[in-house]
């Protein structure tokens, strides 16, 4: 898997996803970035690349089970690991977040 086939995985959920900040959405969407790219070298050659990303969940809708569920099922699905959700609201926004920790190792091993 590669970041690209990452968002296409986020999309399958048929929310609007962003890379990044949301883009002004009035009542739920999905917000995603990179945090850290780790290389795992070998005989002094790139082995393994594995991506920990940020995904966060927002919604103004109270107890939206559905649509976190759907998150976590094209997690599983697509064999990328996540973290136990963290939840918050925010009283300015009125948005409540949903935010996971992602982990996935990229296919294409060339650095």
């Amino acid at each position: 898997m590669n970041l690209q086939k990452f968002r296409d995985v986020l999309n399958s959920t048929k929310l609007p996803v962003y890379h990044g900040v949301g883009n002004g959405e009035k009542q739920c969407f999905i917000s995603w970035l990179e945090k850290k790219r780790c290389i795992l070298f070998a005989d002094s050659s790139s082995c393994e690349i594995k991506y920990v990303l940020s995904v966060t969940y927002f919604t103004k809708k109270e107890y939206d089970e559905k649509n976190i569920i759907s998150i976590e099922k094209a997690f599983n699905d697509n064999f990328i690991s996540f973290s136990d959700c963290q939840i918050d609201y925010s009283i300015e926004t009125g948005f409540y977040s949903y935010t996971w920790r992602t982990e996935f190792t990229d296919d294409n091993i060339s650095v």
